[in-house]
């Protein structure tokens, strides 16, 4: 039981993506990234670059005025 404990906190790392938001125009200011249900959230700066904290399991949503909404998944690639 303890080792399942272990390994669930392991997976529930906390994280850093970063990242560029683009269109065919060039990078977009201002566009909203959010860390669904939890109170975390950030927007791209005037090159269109973000950094947001986030755990394995996370959903970003990625929202701007006039284009889609997005959502995605966070998940752990590591391999052993």
């Amino acid at each position: 039981m303890i080792a399942g404990l272990m390994g669930l906190t392991m997976m529930a790392q906390e994280r850093t993506v970063k990242g560029k938001v683009k269109d065919a125009t060039g990078p977009i200011q201002n566009v909203n990234i959010q860390v669904l249900d939890k109170q975390v959230s950030t927007t791209t700066d005037k090159e269109g670059m973000y950094e947001i904290p986030v755990e394995t399991g996370d959903k970003l949503q990625y929202s701007y005025t006039g284009m889609r909404t997005i959502q995605i998944r966070i998940e752990d690639v590591t391999r052993f």
